[in-house]
């Protein structure tokens, strides 16, 4: 009965947290509803991005989507103007390279100028050149970097003077697991992923001023046509690594952000692991769950020793040894 007693303590203590001192964390009143809302989004003629606009489409949401291939946008165009719920619905594409400052700022003035100041901008625009870091082309490192990374600074800050105006509005930055959980294969892109936490976290406590929320996605690999070329130049330690992971489908994971958008989520993790991950990586910036984080750490801080050999170092381990063998 006592033990009883001291479970039933704990519990209400847990749930009466988890309730109350998150709101602590200031918060922008979130976006539950999408009808008659504008939102802009990058790399939105493909995969996770396509989905996003299709969804929210569907939702009532007025659409613009960016990128570099107008082929691509114009065929996305009409498949999301197919989900709109209404008629009246506005879908609209521009094509710009989100890593050059002065294309994603003419864009998107020209977006607010048609369909008014975004109610939510989410910086989706990326790509990936795995490799091992030696055999890396410089270019495609400051690829990844401008495009994973800057091209998410400069989407925010193209967008944010108008919605300072309007005080209003929401910001989504696509990161990765990758960012969370870096290794062999993904060191650039991890960095460049890595450095959108730091904006985002920063850019939060800043945006307090305006009432303007900001949030930050942590998808694992998702099957796209993106994905599909990492595949072909993968190393092959990379790819042992990753077998166990599971594929993700771009509509599951567009859902689970639109679902961590309207809960005001600033942490958006689909994959279950990456979610144990977070709870050591997460520093000062708000969590869903701070009193089941807090119980899970010390576990999580003894274990991911144990969890980084096994997962990673060994096979790179043994990798290494299989290489010897064929110089020999």
């Amino acid at each position: 009965m006592f033990w009883w007693s001291i479970g039933g303590i704990v519990l209400v203590l847990a749930l009466g947290y988890n309730r109350f001192v998150p709101n602590l964390i200031h918060r922008p009143k979130p976006l539950k509803q999408f009808q008659n809302k504008h939102v802009i989004i990058t790399g939105g003629s493909a995969g996770l991005g396509k989905q996003l606009a299709i969804q929210l489409s569907k939702l009532g949401a007025n659409v613009t989507i960016i990128a570099r291939d107008e082929k691509k946008l114009k065929e996305a165009a009409v498949e999301i103007e197919k989900s709109r719920r209404e008629a009246s619905q506005t879908v609209a594409y521009y094509t710009a390279d989100v890593g050059q400052f002065s294309e994603i700022q003419k864009v998107i003035d020209l977006a607010i100028k048609k369909q008014g100041t975004p109610h939510l901008v989410i910086c989706n625009a990326g790509v990936s050149y795995p490799g091992y870091f030696v055999d890396l082309d410089p270019a495609q490192i400051e690829k990844e970097l401008r495009l994973n990374y800057l091209g998410a600074v400069y989407t925010v800050k193209s967008a944010l003077p108008s919605m300072i105006e309007k005080k209003q509005g929401q910001f989504v930055l696509v990161s990765s697991v990758a960012a969370l959980i870096p290794f062999i294969g993904y060191s650039c892109y991890s960095a460049s992923k890595l450095a959108l936490k730091g904006f985002a976290e920063g850019l939060r406590n800043e945006l307090i001023l305006y009432d303007i929320g900001i949030s930050i996605a942590y998808p694992g690999s998702i099957d796209t046509e993106g994905y599909a070329k990492e595949e072909e130049i993968k190393p092959a330690e990379t790819k042992t690594i990753e077998h166990s992971s599971k594929l993700l489908k771009p509509d599951g994971v567009a859902t689970e952000v639109i679902k961590g958008i309207q809960n005001r989520d600033f942490n958006i993790i689909y994959d279950s692991d990456a979610k144990l991950v977070g709870t050591l990586t997460y520093g000062l910036s708000p969590r869903s769950t701070p009193f089941i984080d807090a119980l899970l750490s010390p576990i999580l801080i003894l274990a991911a020793p144990i969890i980084s050999y096994f997962s990673f170092d060994s096979i790179v381990s043994k990798s290494k040894g299989i290489n010897q063998k064929k110089k020999e």
